[in-house]
């Protein structure tokens, strides 16, 4: 195979000593594929190894995120515990200054012709980190699927980059988001044995709202997770950020320089250089607009007025491309089913159509941006928008893995709710966040007699809430402590990440004897204790392993 601007020798020069340093010195991978682990590592290496040849993936997500990691993880474990010759894996850059300007193709044939006995059954795994930097990319990756290459690839982008031409792959390559860590992870992290998270979090539940009402009343007493939940919002989840996340001033403030480094990478690089706009200083004072407004109602045209944008539509393009980096989503209200009965002047009401929400990815990049850094929990303003955040985070993280949709709903001025989360079926929600137990609930009360379907479905959160179920409540509203709902949201996010799109087959079983030996996971992340009787969630692989030990059944 002839390379475009390369040769043989020189491309095998960059892999071995540049890209694949592991080979020689195995100190290399153990840095970069560190023990802790991702809860979408239980089923990476299943995918790749055991999934669909011609179906490849991808993992998106926004800087920092991870991806680079879990590509060295998934190496890691392919050739620790699947025995996959170092010969037929192959890792390397595709934003590395002399790949970038060779064609994919014609790496991978070349890397085919070094490796020619690869097959079928004994393939070449590729590991390619930002492979949206190669031109031409999406056309290579539909030539690897519907042809008969025997390769098998786990490739990275940054959200933005991916967002600008990744969508066309469908049957070709499978796409998993990793967004910074949520709750469940953080705790995982911080706490290197997760000793203080229950099994409730791991057992089987078919809704948000179902994993909530089974919610046992004693674990909202746990001090230390009430206190994870405080230090997650100061630090956020991305894991360079969590790494040094013991609650002091100085590390917040480090943690803090690292969020503002990758919001400028995204205005002052990312943006400016895919869609040829020169104003990184439009963009920069649009973001930090966007982390003062955080969870306010507003007009778009309020969001842009500091940033110099004049009017609503130039503020709307540039918050969309914003929103493509995955550091905010925009929240817009909820549009009630229509009622015959309902007039004119009703749906006015209850409908302002122009109006949004600025949530932000993570939650502690907004403290970042505005340099409020330990004051966020101390300030009445800024705890109020990010309690409120971190909540529309979580939930928008599940609504992302569960095809929902995630809106605020305003009546007027004196009833509203936060958040509506709206999935199809059983399971709709309505939560109002507030920084004290004493918040009205008249909003909440709106909206459970104006829209039905949220009898029983709505939730008061704050800090020191005790667990009030639904079932339980006079009023049909519930309450939450803020810690709990991150624990279920997240809990909900990562049971449904781990079954969408098909590609690994599973089910819920349940629990046969008293067990730790149920998820594969590093030695230092210790394993939940299941009781006999739990119903959970486990992938293919888990499964046979657990099913060989005797320690699940199918569950009826």
């Amino acid at each position: 195979m002839k390379l475009a601007t390369l040769n043989i020798n020189r491309l095998q020069h960059i892999l071995a000593e540049d890209q694949n340093r592991w080979m020689t010195e195995p100190d290399v991978l153990t840095k970069d594929a560190p023990p802790w682990q991702r809860q979408i590592m239980r089923v990476l290496t299943e995918i790749l190894f055991y999934g669909n040849p011609k179906t490849h993936h991808i993992i998106k997500g926004p800087r920092r995120s991870g991806k680079s990691t879990l590509l060295w993880q998934t190496l890691q474990k392919l050739r620790e515990e699947y025995q996959i010759q170092d010969e037929r894996l192959i890792y390397f850059q595709m934003d590395h200054p002399e790949l970038i300007r060779e064609p994919l193709g014609n790496i991978v044939e070349a890397l085919l012709e070094i490796a020619s006995d690869a097959t079928s059954s004994a393939p070449l795994y590729l590991f390619i980190d930002e492979i949206a930097a190669s031109e031409g990319w999406e056309g290579w990756m539909k030539m690897f699927s519907d042809g008969s290459k025997p390769v098998r690839i786990l490739a990275s982008s940054s959200a933005f980059t991916y967002s600008n031409g990744g969508d066309s792959g469908i049957g070709r390559w499978a796409t998993h988001t990793l967004m910074p860590c949520n709750f469940i992870e953080y705790v995982e992290m911080r706490d290197k044995h997760s000793k203080n998270l229950p099994s409730w979090c791991w057992t089987w539940h078919d809704t948000l709202k179902g994993r909530l009402e089974s919610v046992p009343a004693g674990i909202a007493t746990d001090p230390i997770l009430k206190q994870y939940a405080s230090d997650f919002i100061l630090f956020g989840g991305y894991p360079q950020c969590i790494s040094n996340s013991e609650p002091s001033y100085s590390n917040v403030t480090s943690a803090h320089e690292i969020l503002r480094g990758i919001a400028e990478l995204v205005t002052e690089h990312d943006i400016p250089n895919m869609q040829q706009i020169r104003d990184r200083r439009g963009l920069r004072l649009l973001l930090h607009s966007c982390a003062v407004r955080m969870c306010t109602q507003t007009l778009p045209s309020k969001i842009g007025k500091p940033a110099g944008f004049k009017n609503a539509e130039t503020t709307s393009t540039y918050l969309e491309l914003i929103e493509m980096s995955d550091l905010i989503s925009r929240i817009r209200p909820y549009v009630e089913p229509e009622k015959e009965e309902s007039t004119e002047e009703e749906q006015q009401k209850s409908y302002a159509p122009r109006q949004l929400k600025i949530l932000f990815r993570d939650t502690a990049m907004a403290s970042a941006i505005r340099r409020t850094s330990n004051s966020t929990l101390q300030n009445n303003d800024t705890k109020g928008q990010a309690y409120e955040n971190i909540i529309g985070s979580s939930l928008k993280e599940l609504a992302d893995t569960t095809g929902a949709e995630l809106n605020f709903w305003r009546y007027n001025e004196e009833h509203e709710s936060d958040f509506i989360f709206d999935a199809e079926g059983p399971g709709p929600l309505a939560v109002e966040v507030s920084s004290n137990i004493s918040h009205k609930r008249t909003g909440l009360r709106k909206a459970v007699k104006k829209m039905p379907q949220f009898q029983n479905s709505a939730y008061l959160l704050s800090p020191e809430t005790p667990i009030i179920h639904t079932r339980n409540s006079v009023d049909g509203v519930g309450e939450i402590p803020i810690f709990v709902f991150l624990l279920a949201c997240s809990a909900q996010a990562i049971q449904s990440s781990l079954i969408r799109g098909g590609h690994i087959k599973g089910q819920n079983y349940r629990v046969s004897q008293t067990t730790q030996e149920l998820f594969e996971r590093p030695s230092q992340q210790q394993q939940p204790l299941f009781k006999d009787g739990d119903i959970v969630f486990l992938t293919e692989h888990e499964a046979e392993k657990a099913q060989a030990k005797q320690l699940i059944k199918p569950a009826r």
